[in-house]
């Protein structure tokens, strides 16, 4: 698969999956709330892992007000999660 901003950066395939990379700017404030939990000893041990299982979240979150909408007509599987 081939990043179209930066063709190229291919991403990887991780257990057949693939994984593209991802380029986005965070306002710093943000960026260090986040920092606070990454790192030994911590909940997560990269930004990267904090951002992938804050997005799954919040995706299984869209699921369900989609579901109660009406606008989803199968239940959502739960994502996996990065650990």
């Amino acid at each position: 698969m081939r990043n179209l901003y930066y063709p190229h950066i291919p991403g990887r395939i991780l257990a057949g999956e693939r994984i593209p990379k991802v380029s986005f700017d965070v306002p710093q404030d943000l960026h260090d709330d986040v920092m606070d939990h990454v790192g030994d000893r911590r909940k997560f041990v990269t930004f990267s892992e904090a951002v992938r299982t804050a997005l799954r979240k919040m995706l299984d979150q869209f699921d369900e007000v989609d579901e109660r909408h009406g606008r989803l007509k199968r239940k959502a599987t739960k994502r996996k999660a990065s650990r």
